[in-house]
């Protein structure tokens, strides 16, 4: 336990760093709410299941729709601890004016967990997407990359601490206005909470900072997600 305070000390130390950089630069902030419903179950075919996520986001300090996110898929497990996945995404963005954004996103992902590291679980996630916007004639390429650490807290089974990294890197240039490289960085702090067999409970802090061809984004981010899982 000693070793993993350490662990966890010198990520926040990290974070605040990161975050304190950020903001040495001219970047816009903003206060937001992203809320995350996840299910998954069994199908009749013995290591595939389906899965589906719903996802409303808030901005304006929580004053205003910002996005809104439908997400299904199927995963298939080609190992004990790694799944390989084939999704769809349809999202809504709601500007500033009256107009609606309008995005049909697929995606691929390489989900994996490590051998834990003294009790420290380690999970990384490799998606690559194919970004469709209505109006628009390119096909945007991207790829994520999320790495997450799940500590377990001593004397309480079903609660631990929870810190993820993701980057976003563009794989191309198109014509609704994403750019070639760095688009993005999620940065999470937070709680996992069992709440039983079937539901899983995570809530905390993102920092999302944005890249933008003028003023940078910096977002303040009150994320929570609750998974249902039906075998």
């Amino acid at each position: 336990m000693i070793q993993n305070r350490k662990v966890i000390i010198l990520l926040l130390l990290a974070f605040m760093t990161i975050v304190q950089s950020l903001n040495a630069s001219a970047v816009e902030e903003d206060g937001r709410a992203w809320i995350n419903l996840q299910a998954n179950g069994s199908t009749s075919i013995d290591k595939l299941r389906w899965y589906v996520e719903v996802q409303p986001r808030l901005r304006e300090e929580l004053k205003e729709r910002d996005q809104f996110f439908f997400r299904p898929a199927m995963y298939y497990a080609i190992a004990s601890k790694t799944s390989v996945w084939l999704g769809y995404v349809y999202a809504r963005t709601y500007t500033s004016s009256p107009v609606i954004e309008s995005e049909h996103r697929y995606w691929q992902q390489l989900l994996h967990e490590f051998e834990p590291i003294n009790g420290v679980r380690v999970r990384s996630m490799t998606r690559f997407e194919q970004r469709n916007f209505e109006g628009a004639s390119d096909t945007g390429y991207k790829i994520r990359q999320r790495l997450t650490l799940n500590f377990p807290i001593e004397n309480y089974p079903n609660l631990s601490t929870l810190l993820f990294d993701e980057y976003h890197l563009n794989l191309n240039e198109t014509d609704y206005g994403a750019r070639s490289g760095f688009d993005q960085n999620r940065l999470f702090a937070g709680m996992a909470w069992k709440a039983s067999n079937q539901t899983l409970v995570e809530f905390g802090y993102l920092n999302q900072y944005v890249n933008r061809r003028n003023e940078d984004a910096m977002n303040h981010v009150l994320a929570a997600t609750v998974y249902f899982s039906f075998n």
